[in-house]
């Protein structure tokens, strides 16, 4: 029998707020009640809140993505945890049945303080790719939450259709996927959903621009430098009817892409 007598730590904290920690909710698919491959420590008899110990390599938990070793386990298919010893809340998890439904808090990575550099501004862009399996998405990410850091795009490589179309670049944070929100996610969950992509997936990026100040009280003509990859498009599209004289008209700029930037 647990102990009555309070403990020091109180899970509620993160329900009101005490802590700085983030909420998310999970749910678990497994079939005829196989193993989690998830592995709980704390409870009342440990003096600490339940949380993940160990994460097995490819168990259902580990391939969900969703779980770092350090969260606490709030509840469990709806039973709160903050009064059960560590036997009571393993045994609640590995009977929970096939769908398994957890309330989790981890810490939130502090909130994105980076100082931009003198004349850049933040921009967000939403892209559409397509998605081959067989080539990928044609780019590597790094970042996430385990580094807790955003996932990032870290290399386009040469000749995909993110590098030709000229609409992600290193150092890109991936805000979004197909509605997701990736700002607190591990780089597991977003290879989980790219992968459920058949034919194209959406992304909202966040990208430091060149903030070009006074141009709207420039008059006259205006000389623009871009720099383009071999290989890669501007992004721009120019008026094709026209009467001889009148002057060449940008009809399109694609968002993300070169001229854009």
């Amino acid at each position: 029998t647990a102990d009555s007598e309070t403990s020091d730590f109180s899970p509620s904290g993160f329900r009101d707020g005490s802590n700085q920690s983030q909420i998310v909710y999970v749910e678990l698919l497994r079939h005829s009640n196989q193993p989690l491959g998830l592995v709980l420590e704390g409870g009342t008899d440990q003096d600490m809140p339940v949380q993940v110990a160990l994460l097995r390599p490819g168990g259902v938990a580990d391939k969900s993505g969703a779980l770092q070793i350090g969260d606490h386990i709030l509840s469990i298919n709806g039973t709160v945890t903050d009064r059960l010893t560590n036997f009571e809340a393993s045994s609640l998890l590995e009977n929970a049945g096939n769908v398994v439904n957890l309330e989790l808090a981890f810490d939130a990575p502090p909130e994105d303080v980076t100082k931009l550099d003198d004349g850049m501004e933040l921009k967000t862009a939403s892209i559409t790719l397509p998605y081959e399996e067989t080539n990928g998405c044609g780019f590597v990410i790094s970042g996430g939450r385990l580094e807790g850091r955003p996932i990032t795009v870290s290399h386009v490589k040469p000749g995909s259709i993110p590098y030709k179309k000229g609409v992600l670049r290193a150092g890109d944070r991936i805000l979004q996927i197909n509605g997701h929100d990736m700002r607190n996610a591990s780089q597991t969950s977003f290879t989980n959903l790219l992968k459920e992509c058949s034919v194209s997936f959406v992304l909202q990026i966040e990208f430091d621009q060149t903030l070009h100040e006074g141009l709207e009280e420039t008059n006259g003509p205006l000389m623009v430098e871009l720099q383009k990859p071999h290989g890669a498009s501007l992004g721009i599209s120019l008026s094709g009817d026209r009467l001889a004289g009148e002057p060449i008209w940008i009809s399109n700029v694609r968002e993300a892409g070169i001229a854009d930037r």
